[in-house]
């Protein structure tokens, strides 16, 4: 084969692999960058010892006669979900006070213990480590969709069911967290 037969052969092999393979990969990688990503706009802020901390603010989940509000903070050490509790739920919660996170697949749920100080303000928190590795209650919660909260406060329950685009919310929100808590590890 003569030079000029074997450059315009590779030229056609070169223009093939770039048409059929490089472009649809470069396409495919750039899919979440297009029009999936999501908003991970979280409000920065300081805690009392001048160390970053990364908050969802107050978010409202559920309808009807119970709902709560739910602000996901971020701080060098710990993650806090911080629940207010409203309509006809719980008003008091003491230490034996739990929230279970019921998933939609209808298997798996997840059992939180209140970490906050015993009060009938309607105030819950659940605080459990930040580190470099995402927490396996964060991981949860940022990766499949909660079907319902079941809230046991010391002096009543609360089952609060929520909404698909409530589940789509909670969902995006956790990965934000989970996602940006690292950065201030």
């Amino acid at each position: 084969m003569s030079n000029s037969i074997l450059v315009k052969y590779n030229l056609n092999n070169m223009k093939r692999i770039i048409l059929n393979f490089l472009i649809p990969a470069l396409l495919i990688l750039m899919i979440p960058a297009l029009g999936f990503s999501q908003d991970c706009s979280l409000k920065n802020d300081k805690d009392a010892d001048n160390q970053p901390r990364l908050s969802t603010g107050f978010l409202s989940f559920g309808v009807g006669t119970s709902y709560f509000l739910l602000s996901m903070d971020a701080g060098k050490k710990d993650i806090d979900l911080f629940f207010v509790i409203k309509g006809s739920g719980p008003e008091c919660f003491d230490e034996e006070s739990t929230v279970t996170i019921n998933f939609d697949d209808g298997k798996t749920k997840m059992t939180l213990k209140n970490t906050g100080a015993t009060n009938c303000n309607r105030i819950l928190h659940v605080t459990f480590r930040n580190g470099p590795v995402t927490h396996t209650y964060l991981q949860r919660l940022s990766t499949r969709k909660v079907a319902s909260f079941h809230i046991v406060g010391t002096d009543k329950t609360a089952d609060i069911h929520l909404s698909e685009q409530d589940k789509i919310l909670l969902m995006n929100r956790a990965s934000c967290v989970a996602v940006e808590s690292k950065k201030i590890v």
